[in-house]
This record gives C-alpha cells, sequence and structure tokens, in this order.
C-alpha cells in the first residue's frame, strides 16, 4: 500500500507552476534564519501554492539582476555539476571504445558481448553501491565531504581503468 501511495505522489500528483514561500514559522525551513531579508522578499510564490504571500510583498517589485542571481554558490554548483556531466559522458563514451582497441594499441580487445557484459555488471554494481554505502556515507560524513572524496578518486580510478599505452 505505501508503494502504491508513493508512485502516486510522484507521477500523479498537480504541478504548480514556480514554488512555494517557505515561512520562518514552517517546519521544512530550517534554515529560515540564516536568509537574509532580501532573499526571503524575491522568493518565488506559487500561485497555486496554499501558501500566501504577505500583504506588503504583494507590490510590483523589480527583477533582481543576473549578478544577483549568479551568486559564489551557484556558480559553484553549476561548475562542479558541468565538471561531474563532462567527466561522466567522456567516459561512458571511451570506455567502450577502449575496451574494444586491439590489445597491440592499448585496449582490452573485447568483443561486443563482452563489453556489453562489463557495463551491466559496472550499472548493477553502482546501483547496489547507491542503495547500501552511499547513504551511509552521505549520513556519516556529508555531502560536501562524500563528493570532495568521490572528485579525489576519478584520478586513481581513472589510471586503474585506462593504464597508460605504450
Amino acid at each position: 500500500m505505501r508503494i502504491r501511495t508513493c508512485f502516486r505522489t510522484l507521477f500523479f500528483r498537480k504541478r504548480s507552476a514556480g514554488y512555494n514561500r517557505l515561512l520562518p514559522s514552517s517546519p521544512l525551513n530550517e534554515r529560515a534564519s540564516s536568509f537574509s531579508e532580501l532573499d526571503n522578499e524575491l522568493a518565488p510564490i506559487s500561485p497555486a501554492g496554499s501558501l500566501k504571500p504577505p500583504k506588503s510583498a504583494k507590490t510590483a517589485q523589480p527583477r533582481p539582476p543576473l549578478r544577483q542571481i549568479f551568486r559564489r554558490q551557484v556558480l559553484m554548483n553549476m561548475f562542479v555539476w558541468a565538471c561531474l556531466a563532462v567527466q561522466n559522458n567522456t567516459f561512458g563514451q571511451l570506455f567502450p571504445v577502449f575496451c574494444s582497441s586491439d590489445a597491440r594499441s592499448g585496449g582490452l580487445g573485447m568483443r561486443p558481448g563482452q563489453i556489453g557484459t562489463a557495463l551491466s555488471i559496472a550499472g548493477i554494481m553502482a546501483v547496489l553501491f547507491q542503495m547500501t554505502v552511499f547513504p551511509w556515507a552521505y549520513n556519516r560524513f556529508g555531502g560536501p565531504r562524500c563528493l570532495r572524496v568521490s572528485l579525489g578518486m576519478y584520478p586513481f580510478l581513472y589510471s586503474v581503468s585506462f593504464p597508460s599505452i605504450p
């Protein structure tokens, strides 16, 4: 019964346009005190949302300039996401080429069926890792530390996966 409820919540909920404001008294807003007054006033509000803005916030305010939107943290998040996307796509494209290349040219010389098996095993291992090890590590060490450790492991993992070509 619980799975059915989760499925319905995820796929059949009503979509609202925009975001709902989290008021400082809301239990979901744990860090409301760290928001500046300006950020709280400029938070997007859904017209169909259940939380109504205060009367004073209904006056038309000018849109913030881009330099106010693209702050340091936003730019850092965009940069890290872009780097992860580039390395993930690059690895996804180069690994099958490396596996199918001749052993004389530095590849593994695998047949297509073997490459498919290797990719399937890697996918299963990734799912098992994300279901078991990652939640424990995230709860114990936090998101930023997990990100730093995983980014630091990439050079080692690539040196093991792609040994130097003679």
